[in-house]
């Protein structure tokens, strides 16, 4: 994927999760951050989410 075809898939993860409990997304972001580690981080910019918080 391109970089503009990964910046519309964290645009899309980040729309899809934006109503989901704090808990839980900080919980799929831990997968994220897992699977990719830059998907991870900018899913985690986009809620404003500290990537302290996911690399544990």
């Amino acid at each position: 994927m391109n970089a503009e075809q990964k910046q519309l898939l964290i645009d899309n993860i980040i729309g899809s999760m934006k109503n989901v409990d704090h808990d839980i997304q900080i919980r799929q972001l831990k997968h994220f951050y897992n699977v990719h580690p830059d998907y991870g981080q900018g899913i985690a910019q986009g809620f404003g989410i500290d990537i302290e918080l996911i690399k544990s």
